[in-house]
């Protein structure tokens, strides 16, 4: 045989046998590892799974871990079997299971075990209220108990809702999670407060002037003590009825909180610009938006000559919502804390929510932060006296009978604050109005 037939016959067996080596490295089973034991380096490779940062391994005291797995029952035996308890879950092929902490080395031994993990705690990301002073009154006892709050939106889910009406044709479901968003800030700042479900806007966040009025006065009937109004009409009117309305409900006792509105850029809501309606109404507590300390551009303000309108700012972003939106039910639930407490009116309310705020910008109330930012650290102080009401008209009854929204049409802005679309309105009188959330 010559020599280069030696050398080819070689060098083919050289390469099988390289191809067979990775074949059997390729099957071998090892151990899933992210992260190891303090002592990791002592330990044996199979041992190397458990991803947990201290145990004791001469201790009988159990814990708590999570378990994962290819074969949910065989692990579950091997748990039993070393004195432990187990829970199986399809999802993830996970156990949760609570161990002696001197077995956990040997059920990693165990070929069904992948992994042996700590069970970490997890938290709710819940409405941050600490700016507020909230928490003052909360030490007090004081949590918004027996309060009523009809929110006027896109419906609610709520363990604290105690009555609930649908003036959309859609049901009282909430759709959209506007309205539920809402209530949860409300009672991030009143736990304890009972909610009216009072559905005026439908699952696109969109209502009309009658909706809303026949909300208000559902929540009258239902003896409410607050209204929420996270939304408004593109339009500045005194004259609405819409607007009558609210100063109506002020005069049978119920403090109303609404939003001044995202309006006050130009582009932000077409050709309007300033307070949407029912914003403007005298005796609402009438709420702007701040970031931190700072101003929104696009928070709505205006001079109306006797009065001046936002009364309070408060933050402009919590619970996946932005804007004049989101202010407004801090305040909503700051008058439950404040109607609790001090039994106050609705004029007695606004006057203790914007003499007590912390005032920014320029010295006084003005248009961009009202009368400053909501502040509740005062508790105990002898209560304010209202401020004097300013009636601009009559209250007219509330109109509630239904509308077809007939010519009137509402198209989705290009821009967009937050998660929720401002809506341009075109509207030749013959129809109501729609309303759209903030």
């Amino acid at each position: 045989m010559r020599i280069y037939e030696r050398m080819f016959i070689v060098l083919v067996l050289f390469l099988f046998g390289i191809l067979s080596l990775l074949l059997i490295v390729s099957h071998q089973k090892y151990p899933v590892v992210s992260y190891s034991t303090k002592d990791a380096a002592s330990l044996e490779p199979q041992i190397k799974k458990i991803i947990i940062e201290s145990y004791e391994k001469d201790s009988s005291e159990s814990i708590g871990v999570l378990i994962t797995t290819d074969n949910l029952d065989s692990a579950s035996k091997i748990i039993k079997s070393k004195g432990g308890s187990s829970n199986k879950h399809k999802v993830g092929k996970v156990i949760t299971a609570t161990i002696p902490q001197d077995q956990i080395d040997s059920l990693a031994e165990d070929d069904s075990i992948t992994q042996i993990l700590p069970n970490r705690p997890v938290k709710a990301f819940s409405v941050d209220v600490s700016e507020t002073g909230a928490e003052t009154f909360w030490n007090s006892g004081i949590t918004g108990k027996g309060v009523k709050v009809a929110v006027l939106d896109t419906g609610i889910y709520s363990d604290n809702v105690v009555a609930s009406a649908d003036f959309t044709g859609e049901g009282i479901n909430d759709d959209n999670g506007h309205g539920t968003k809402i209530a949860e800030i409300i009672l991030a700042m009143a736990p304890d407060a009972e909610l009216i479900n009072a559905k005026v806007l439908d699952k696109n966040g969109l209502g009309s002037e009658a909706s809303v009025i026949a909300g208000i006065n559902y929540a009258v009937e239902q003896n409410a003590d607050i209204i929420s109004l996270s939304l408004g009409g593109l339009f500045d009117d005194l004259n609405s009825p819409l607007v009558s309305a609210v100063e109506d409900a002020v005069s049978k006792g119920i403090t109303v909180v609404v939003a001044s509105g995202n309006c006050g850029k130009a582009g932000m809501c077409g050709n309007f610009v300033g307070v949407a309606t029912p914003g403007n109404a005298p005796n609402a507590i009438t709420v702007g938006a701040v970031n931190g300390e700072n101003s929104v551009d696009y928070s709505s303000g205006f001079n109306f000559g006797n009065y001046i309108k936002p009364d309070v700012t408060a933050s402009v972003s919590a619970n996946d919502l932005s804007g004049t939106s989101a202010s407004t039910p801090f305040v909503a639930g700051a008058a439950a804390l404040l109607i609790d407490k001090y039994n106050a009116k609705p004029l007695q309310v606004k006057s203790l929510i914007e003499q007590n705020s912390k005032d920014l910008g320029a010295a006084g109330k003005d248009t961009v932060f009202g009368s400053g930012k909501l502040n509740l650290n005062f508790l105990n102080e002898t209560p304010a006296e209202p401020i004097q009401q300013l009636i601009i008209f009559e209250p007219q009854q509330p109109r509630i009978e239904p509308t077809t929204n007939k010519n009137v049409q509402a198209f989705s802005y290009s821009t967009k604050v937050g998660d929720w679309n401002h809506y341009v309105i075109e509207n030749d009188n013959s129809g109501d109005i729609v309303i759209s959330d903030f």
